[in-house]
């Protein structure tokens, strides 16, 4: 009996040196899969694609990380008011999702209208604010023409998130809803007269 007793610790002393070492290795195996950024921040683009198991190589690029303290909000402002806002207007940010606006200014009024949108997950092509149709290589073309407005936030730690979407309040000079659509009939008899 005390033989077959030291044999059996030895067997479990064996066992137990056996599974530290696969513990071992699954646990360097687990720090060279560790994807660490050389920026901190909030992730705001994964790919989708990936899976467990999956080989990846060293440039393909996996996700995107910003900081807070660099971001910037766009707004899209039809070309019938685009002329109305200017570098420096004062603007609050009110999340769709509630809350409390966010102030800014207007930083850049970008000269050319936007017309394809591609890799943006924030539009649809069903109900939104900005109608889009998809064109033959998976872009979104706006129906309309729009320009981009760059804003910067006061504070952009307050409480937002990237990618959140939102309705922005320009303070504008006052316009005329008459005068408006008289432009608008007039614009259509200048296109079907074909002048």
């Amino acid at each position: 009996l005390e033989q077959d007793g030291r044999s059996h610790v030895s067997e479990k002393q064996d066992e137990i040196e056996s599974v530290q070492a696969q513990l071992s290795g699954l646990t360097s195996q687990l720090e060279q899969n560790r994807l660490v950024a050389e920026v901190g921040g909030q992730v705001y683009e994964w790919d989708e694609e990936l899976y467990e198991g999956r080989y990846v190589a060293k440039d393909h690029v996996i996700g995107r990380i910003a900081t807070l303290e660099d971001v910037y909000a766009y707004v899209f402002i039809d070309e019938d008011h685009v002329g109305d806002v200017a570098v420096g207007d004062s603007l609050e940010f009110f999340p769709i999702s509630g809350g409390e606006g966010v102030g800014g200014v207007v930083a850049r009024v970008n000269p050319v209208n936007v017309e394809t949108i591609r890799g943006n997950t924030m539009l649809s092509r069903m109900r939104d604010d900005l109608p889009v149709v998809e064109d033959g290589s998976g872009g979104l073309v706006l129906m309309k023409s729009y320009y981009l407005v760059e804003m910067e936030l006061a504070d952009p730690e307050a409480g937002l998130r990237l990618g959140q979407r939102g309705k922005v309040w320009l303070r504008t000079p006052p316009r005329s809803r008459l005068i408006d659509t008289l432009r608008y009939v007039y614009r259509i008899l200048i296109k079907e007269s074909g002048f």
